[in-house]
């Protein structure tokens, strides 16, 4: 039995030292034969789109018949005047990003245009822009557009001026508000062409050097 007990430890012993020499030293394991867990898949999202503005504007109003619109057609019955497609200007007064429509009414003769509308493309074809109102004056009237912002202009006569040649211009700015084109700015100017003119072929005598009118 003793013999039996001593086989037996000596045994438990053989194995101990199996298991140990097994599970201990790290150092032993070759590092071809270990085994690396697998790296979890990471989902890269694709890099954000920048959307660059270009400053294209839409201009679907020059599709439109303007003559064909309401506002016109009631400026036109106003007026007397005339529609002339070629003096539409066309412009973003708004800074939508879409165009606008400044038709002119041409009185048909020396007058030149007598009144305008601006229109915007709406739900249903055209509206006309609301504008607040400027300063009026007799005679013809010119429009155009510069920055964005509209430029009214009309005569401003002297007392000796004939009726085609204004001596002054009355320049009315309008911007864009947000609910209508309002009044910005008013400068008055000479008109280079305007003033007295002299009969043709009449002499007009230079002034005296160094003379002063009124002088003491």
């Amino acid at each position: 039995m003793i013999v039996r007990r001593r086989a037996a430890v000596v045994l438990l012993l053989a194995l101990a030292a199996v298991g140990i020499a097994a599970c201990g030293g790290g150092n032993n394991v070759s590092p071809q034969t270990a085994t690396v867990p697998p790296t979890a898949a990471v989902s890269t999202p694709p890099p954000a789109t920048t959307v660059v503005a270009t400053g294209t504007v839409s201009t679907q109003i020059r599709s439109l018949d303007l003559r064909k619109t309401a506002p016109v057609q009631q400026l036109l019955t106003a007026t007397g005047g005339q529609f002339v497609a070629s003096q539409v200007i066309y412009a973003d007064l708004t800074g939508n990003g879409v165009e606008d429509a400044v038709v002119p009414i041409s009185s048909g003769g020396t007058l030149g245009d007598i009144a305008y509308v601006v229109l915007a493309p709406g739900p249903n074809g055209v509206v006309a822009l609301p504008m607040q109102k400027g300063v009026t004056s007799s005679g013809g009237i010119a429009v155009k557009v510069v920055g964005g912002k509209l430029v009214d202009i009309r005569p401003e006569y002297g007392p000796n001026d004939p009726n085609c040649c204004p001596s002054m211009l009355r320049e009315t700015t309008y911007a864009w508000n947000g609910k209508e084109l309002a009044v910005v700015s008013t400068l008055t100017v000479p008109n280079p062409n305007g003033g007295l003119k002299r009969t043709p072929g009449a002499s007009v005598s230079p002034a005296a050097p160094n003379s002063a009118p009124n002088a003491p």
